[in-house]
């Protein structure tokens, strides 16, 4: 008798116990990169590990039920009658078998019950696998912050042929990080003009000016800039965690050009000096480019051709107090070109930054645009400054004695424009568009270096809010998981409720007559033929001695005997 209730309470004990952790555990998230890789890369084992455990804890709810029903049975048995039939059912239930021999309400009754025992087994094998996630948690990013403690590196002007060794700032794994893009990422820039519109309907995507390896689906506007050179901040818990994606939302400017056509442009090349060259082949020509645009006048550059002026493209950028100003003087090879005037407006805008880790991917998506002081970075506009003069400032160093390597490449851009637009000769609309997009580019571009810039070389960052999304991995499905605890609950309450009804099962004979064994030697020990054993049997299932006795059947009656 006292192993009855022993392995009741044990079963209980762990019922519970394992119900609470496994409600505590489905609240959890891992992260451990290491937990992550193997759960996934060893789901036959997984799957083997969770279902001997589900079997194990549901068993035990199933034998506490088993156990309620054989205690009731044995006590009604000595106070009242109960027919076979009933005996059989009960037998049934409580050994997990379907008794066909019953009634056909009893089998229906029976079908049902071996339904419901199934149910533990499976709700904790819901609620224990192991599955591998994601999971938001809100922290913080590094941006870049142009205090004016800094003002003298980000804000400063450096023109071409002035020393600014100081704005130079240095290589490392990461990239080159400088603010004087024009000067230390030439190469870069002019080609990323190459691609700066797409030649079909897909959206552009443009490389990260650095080491990092990510790319921007779309226009940068200048902001996401230490995406790869910073991670959001981590706790202790997710230090290892990887990464799949993380947004937030950083101020910026929205740098937009618009072009057009002006026949009565005032930029011009105006010739000096011929160096003499034996023969006159390949004879340098110096020109002059500068003029004005309708917000002022531009001092303009010198620059060199062969023989003319066939091959030189100019930039001229003219800032008034109000008005950003570009326009093009080219010589006939850049036609497409030349007499083009842009004006530029930098609106300060909030931006919502989404970073892909796994495609190493930025998307950059205008959110809201103000003249409002609390959007604008810069209330001196000494940062669209050096980002709009900066564009120019590339045409000065790109023009060579044979060519001009950015006017090659806004004539790229241009082709790119024509292509998907799929006209078989370029137009004037090909040509304005595809201008656009190229000093767009750029603009996004020299902003976003003077972010990298500042981050980098000045460690001149603040925090925003993130969100971050991690790989994790989560222990089954937290409503199953609840749902297991509420069966357990009741399980255990229709125990306790059981072993009250009854005074602690007061009453309960040692005799179990659901158990077979039990029930032979119990009817047999009333004939009077029985051995022995069986008359001194006190009623335990565990008695030995009538374990070991032998029975036989008897063919012609139907019965089964003592041999």
């Amino acid at each position: 008798m006292f192993w009855k209730f022993f392995f009741l309470s044990a079963a209980l004990i762990l019922s519970i116990s394992f119900s609470a952790t496994v409600l505590w555990v489905s609240t959890r998230r891992w992260s451990d990169p290491n937990t992550v890789r193997w759960i996934a890369t060893h789901r036959t084992y997984v799957q083997i590990t969770v279902q001997i455990i589900s079997t194990i804890v549901g068993g035990s709810q199933v034998f506490i039920i088993n156990s309620i029903i054989t205690f009731s049975t044995n006590i009604r048995l000595s106070s009242r009658p109960t027919t076979l039939d009933t005996l059989q059912l009960r037998h049934a239930a409580t050994v997990g078998m379907l008794g066909v021999d019953l009634p056909r309400s009893k089998i229906l009754l029976s079908l049902f019950w071996l339904g419901v025992i199934q149910v533990p087994s499976l709700l904790w094998t819901g609620s224990i696998t192991p599955v591998v996630t994601t999971s938001d948690f809100s922290t913080t990013f590094q941006i870049p912050d142009y205090n004016e403690s800094t003002y003298a590196f980000w804000g400063r002007q450096c023109p071409p042929a002035v020393p600014c060794d100081d704005l130079l700032g240095t290589t490392s794994e990461l990239g080159t990080f400088t603010y004087v893009a024009w000067k230390t990422l030439t190469g870069l820039l002019v080609n990323s003009v190459e691609q700066a519109s797409s030649h079909d309907a897909s959206t552009p995507q443009y490389q990260k000016l650095d080491n990092t390896g990510f790319t921007y689906h779309g226009r940068s506007y200048g902001v996401a800039s230490t995406v790869g050179l910073v991670e959001p901040e981590r706790s202790k818990a997710n230090a290892k965690a990887t990464i799949l994606n993380y947004t937030y939302l950083e101020n910026g400017y929205s740098a937009d050009v618009s072009c057009s056509y002006n026949k009565s442009s005032r930029l011009a090349f105006y010739t000096s000096d011929m160096v003499t060259t034996p023969g006159g082949i390949y004879a340098p020509q110096g020109f002059w480019a500068q003029g004005s645009l309708p917000n002022g006048v531009w001092a303009g550059f010198p620059t060199w051709g062969v023989l003319n002026s066939d091959f030189v493209t100019a930039l001229a950028a003219v800032r008034s107090p109000s008005e950003y100003m570009y326009g093009f003087v080219a010589g006939k090879s850049y036609g497409a070109l030349n007499q083009t005037q842009c004006e530029v407006t930098f609106r300060p805008a909030s931006f919502k930054v989404a970073v892909d880790m796994s495609t190493k991917n930025v998307s950059v998506t205008k959110t809201h645009v103000s003249a409002q002081s609390q959007l604008d970075i810069d209330p001196t506009g000494g940062l669209a400054n050096v980002s709009f003069h900066g564009v120019s400032f590339l045409s000065q160093t790109l023009t060579t004695l044979y060519t001009s390597v950015l006017g090659d490449s806004f004539l790229q851009n241009i082709e790119n424009v024509r292509r998907r637009n799929g006209h078989l000769q370029g137009t004037v609309s090909d040509a304005i568009t595809g201008i656009e997009q190229g000093l767009e580019l750029l603009l996004d571009h020299f902003l976003g270096s003077s972010g990298a810039g500042q981050a980098m070389l000045q460690n001149g960052t603040k925090k925003v809010d993130t969100t971050m999304t991690l790989e994790v991995v989560r222990f089954g499905n937290p409503n199953i998981a609840y749902t297991a605890f509420g069966m357990t609950l009741v399980v255990v309450i229709a125990t306790v409720a059981e072993a009250i009804r009854t005074r602690m099962w007061t009453g309960l004979p040692i005799v179990d007559f659901l158990d077979l064994k039990s029930a032979i030697v119990g009817v047999a020990k009333d004939t009077g033929l029985a051995p022995q054993a069986v008359k001194d049997w006190s009623g335990d299932a565990g008695d030995r001695s009538i374990g070991e006795l032998e029975m036989v059947m008897n063919n012609e009656t139907n019965s089964l005997g003592f041999r």
